[in-house]
């Protein structure tokens, strides 16, 4: 990266700010020769049969070859450094922009096979209804027997026997998420340990719900961060190994109120650095091959994600942890590179200079996008860095859309002063009592210059914790917090 602005493979174009009534972007053309071929072919197959824009087409492709793999695959860009697959994409369009078309075309596959899980969920719960009853019948005939028994120890062993073999309710599997509250998606999660995605045409509800004014639980997934919760009626189940995939289009006046409301805490906790975030622009234009018209590329793409969920359902894989796809030496090493780039972009006058948290993740993006690319290639082995450097292209599309809609970030900078304020009191704490932590409550009591609101502080501590600089945790009944390091 360069200290001009200047981004590997993006297109320079006039950044505009967000305003009231729309949104004014000359939107670059997404770098579809990057693509893997049956992803290209459908794409551009798509344009043309409905004129709609080939950002919006291509950018919905993509969300779908790495919903497709994430529950069979992880990617491993360097030692140590294992990731999931899944993708986060916001599109922002228009009504007639063919957001609803292009979610129902591409993701057919998806959809039918949810209903197939749901059938097959159906035959399985009648065969538990009916083996239960059995099951029950056994037990009442044991009991009286136990009543009538002269030898107690005998039947009540048997009873015991019995009881460990009563029959296990089938859990309701789904692949695409219709619950967006928080004890929704962590039902679904679950209930289906592969894989689950939130898809949506019109994501006004969802990204103004409740669940995105504190998206903790999302972003945890995302990073396959430990992660665990207690729900009633269910185990303490940790959930970091579940995959989850969002696909979210909404309209321009729409997301406004997101920026504008839950938007704002989503940047504080890095949800929107790291989503995959494009605005079209562009009417649909008219329908170049009305007379030829073929869906076959798409009936191909299709084919290609049902084999791969067939796979991932299958006997074989139950129980089975994720192939981890990993990078070759030398794509690992370019993948270094990237991630020492996007650092050095964070500088002044750098290219990410006002979007330090979207620099973070842009390189693990990039390894996700890879993994799809690289499946969908049909290949085998490592990942290359031929595909590694296809990634990156896709990715600096995307970063050049984001850094085009959000020029300046200006609740980033009072967000990073009130974060550097409130460790550098942490740290001088610490080293005022002499203890590797302080108490949670010390920052209200004794704070200066850093944020004496609850809300505030809390959101201060969590973009703390997104940075890794910071670790709060709880010793009976006190919460602690503490710096990672300290001078």
């Amino acid at each position: 990266m360069q200290s001009n602005n200047q981004f590997p493979y993006s297109i320079n174009y006039q950044q505009q700010l967000w305003n009231t009534e729309k949104l004014i972007s000359e939107v670059p053309l997404f770098p579809i020769g990057s693509l893997s071929p049956i992803l290209r072919d459908t794409t551009t197959e798509m344009c043309n049969n409905t004129g709609f824009s080939e950002a919006l087409i291509a950018a919905g492709i993509l969300a779908g070859a790495g919903f497709a793999i994430q529950g069979r695959y992880d990617v491993s860009p360097a030692p140590g450094r294992r990731r999931p697959t899944s993708l986060f994409i916001v599109a922002v369009a228009g009504s007639g922009k063919g957001k609803t078309p292009t979610i129902e075309k591409i993701f057919l596959p998806f959809f039918e096979f949810d209903k197939e899980l749901e059938k097959h969920y159906q035959n399985e719960l009648s065969e538990f209804k009916a083996n239960h009853k059995a099951w029950k019948i056994v037990e009442k005939v044991l009991t009286k027997e136990l009543t009538n028994s002269t030898n107690n120890e005998v039947s009540l062993q048997r009873i015991k026997e019995h009881a460990k073999q009563e029959p296990i309710p089938p859990k309701m599997r789904a692949l695409t998420l219709s619950d967006f509250s928080e004890a929704g998606l962590f039902k679904e999660l679950i209930n289906n340990e592969k894989s689950i995605a939130g898809i949506s045409a019109e994501s006004d509800e969802i990204l103004n719900g409740d669940i995105f004014k504190k998206p903790t639980s999302i972003l945890k997934i995302w990073g396959n961060e430990p992660y665990s919760k207690t729900r009633h009626n269910t185990d303490h189940t940790n959930i970091s190994e579940r995959r989850l995939s969002l696909v979210l289009f909404i309209q321009p006046v729409k997301y406004i109120k997101f920026i504008n409301g839950n938007g704002k805490d989503s940047h504080a906790t890095g949800f929107q650095a790291r989503t995959l975030t494009v605005f079209i622009n562009d009417d649909p234009s008219p329908y170049t091959r009305r007379i030829n018209y073929s869906e076959d590329k798409l009936k191909s793409l299709h084919a290609f994600i049902r084999k791969i969920l067939e796979d991932t359902f299958s006997k074989d894989q139950e129980g089975k942890s994720r192939t981890c796809l990993n990078f070759t030496q030398e794509a690992t090493e370019y993948w270094l590179e990237l991630e020492f780039k996007a650092k050095n972009a964070c500088r002044p006058g750098g290219y990410f200079e006002n979007h330090h948290e979207y620099a973070a993740k842009w390189p693990d993006n990039i390894a996700r996008i890879a993994a799809s690319l690289h499946v969908f290639d049909g290949s085998t082995g490592d990942i290359s860095k031929d595909v590694l450097e296809r990634a990156e292209k896709i990715a600096s599309w995307f970063a050049d859309e984001f850094t085009g809609m959000f020029p300046q970030q200006q609740n980033y900078t009072s967000l990073q002063q009130q974060a550097n304020n409130l460790l550098d009191f942490i740290i001088a704490e610490c080293q005022k009592i002499s203890r590797m932590e302080i108490p949670y409550n010390r920052i209200l009591q004794y704070g200066r210059g850093i944020p004496r609101d609850k809300m505030e502080r809390d959101r201060t501590v969590e973009y703390l914790m997104q940075q890794r600089l910071v670790l709060v945790h709880t010793v009976g009944k006190t919460k602690y917090i503490t710096p990672y390091t300290l001078p």
